[in-house]
């Protein structure tokens, strides 16, 4: 099964490659309606598109409004985590839609050559921008969402003990219980986490670690540099939450974790 940014789970026969199904993880996208399954069809794994939505409906120098996902996506680059004794995923969420504007503009050597204007916020009636969820892979649904202010970029990871760990944005590496998303830890670690956490053993005893330190896009697009500054739907950026950071932060569990 592959999370992608367009929003959609697909579920694709690893001897064969062909597409099964795919489903939308996030109930905001819709810039398309579903995915063709339908492998007689001319379309066959290809987007229906919601033209209200399709930026050349209206065309250049005109606002198509309220996009989902944004442009960065409905996942980041960080991978989802499978839990195989439940049957459940869990996924790190950028719960993010967008205004779009395209426009056209001449190249210049060593100048941005963008065209576009961009306005990113969470969906309508919603405040906060980032979510972590469990996906039940049979059912193809989620069993429950927990929301965060900023979109979650860090990857998952799931224990035999029935507990998920990742990383915020603006700074906390959590753990949760996987059967119904209760958090059951947190620590601020300085700085926005946007790696992987990963676990190991070592002399009988399990341990987990993360790299905090921001950067990338998570960094550059909420603005780490400017205090007051950020995206259009926050009052200050990033920058007061997070330093930048840089340094790796290793957790021993209990057993049974």
């Amino acid at each position: 099964q592959h999370f992608d940014s367009n929003g959609f789970a697909y579920v694709i026969d690893r001897a064969t490659g062909m597409l099964i199904k795919a489903d939308k993880f996030a109930a905001s996208i819709n810039w398309a309606k579903r995915i063709d399954t339908d492998p007689t069809s001319v379309l066959y794994g290809k987007p229906d598109i919601d033209r209200t939505y399709a930026v050349e409906t209206l065309g250049v120098d005109h606002n198509t409004l309220n996009i989902c996902p944004s442009l960065r996506g409905a996942k980041g680059p960080g991978p989802a985590a499978w839990h195989a004794p439940t049957g459940r995923f869990l996924l790190p969420i950028i719960h993010e839609c967008m205004d779009l504007e395209p426009h056209t503009v001449p190249f210049v050597p060593g100048q941005p050559f963008k065209g576009v204007v961009i306005s990113e916020f969470p969906p309508k009636g919603e405040t906060q921008s980032g979510q972590f969820l469990s996906w039940d892979a049979g059912a193809a649904k989620s069993n429950w969402t927990w929301q965060e202010q900023f979109g979650v970029v860090s990857g998952a990871l799931a224990t035999a003990g029935n507990v998920g760990f990742y990383g915020t944005t603006d700074g906390y590496f959590k753990a949760v219980r996987l059967n119904d998303g209760k958090e059951l830890y947190k620590f601020k670690v300085g700085s926005g986490i946007i790696g992987n956490p990963m676990t190991y053993q070592h002399k009988g005893k399990q341990y987990v670690a993360v790299l905090a330190g921001i950067g990338g896009l998570a960094g550059l697009e909420i603005d780490l540099f400017k205090p007051t500054d950020g995206m259009s739907f926050r009052p200050c950026g990033i920058r007061c939450h997070v330093e930048k950071g840089g340094n790796l932060f290793v957790f021993a569990l209990p057993p049974g974790s």
